[in-house]
């Protein structure tokens, strides 16, 4: 796994237990992590309570055309068309009282880097394992994202870094 100026929330947590034990974790929270990187799908991490980007993945970075630090420096919204801000707001606060489990919310207009727009259907989950607030989302993305966008972001993912 590569390192970048930000450290990912899915890099792995060094254990004080056992060095066995460590060892194990830390391989599988590598396996996890790369899982994430090279997913074909646009997903990323957000904090719920302040709406930032904590990571996201190649495939997002191809699809939106954000770099990584720019998406870092992000919030959810900073996505969404400005027609979609009161449905955002809408849906957040709904959710605010939600059942914590997996949801499903439906198609949004996303902004990308270019300005032009996507549609995208938003899947996600909380993954309080990685931080207590954190969301996990896959954003399947329709119009201008192709497979060959994604294809060759989960190439990038998985190519040795120098």
């Amino acid at each position: 796994m590569h390192r970048t100026p930000h450290p990912s929330p899915l890099d792995p947590v060094p254990d004080s237990g056992a060095p066995v034990l460590a060892a194990e974790a830390s391989r599988r929270d590598a396996q996890l992590a790369r899982i994430f990187i090279a997913n074909p799908q646009p997903m990323w991490l957000y904090d719920a309570r302040t709406l930032r980007f904590l990571d996201v993945n190649e495939a997002a970075v191809a699809a939106y055309g954000y770099t990584r630090e720019e998406f870092l420096s992000m919030t959810i919204a900073d996505i969404r068309s400005p027609e979609e801000a009161e449905r955002l707001r809408d849906y957040l606060s709904a959710r605010r009282d939600a059942p914590r489990h997996a949801w499903h919310s439906g198609v949004w207009r996303h902004r990308r880097k270019d300005g032009s727009l996507i549609d995208a259907e938003i899947s996600g989950h909380p993954v309080p394992f990685i931080a207590p607030h954190a969301r996990l989302v896959t954003a399947v993305a329709f119009g201008e994202i192709t497979a060959t966008e994604a294809t060759g972001a989960v190439i990038r993912a998985l190519a040795p870094r120098p």
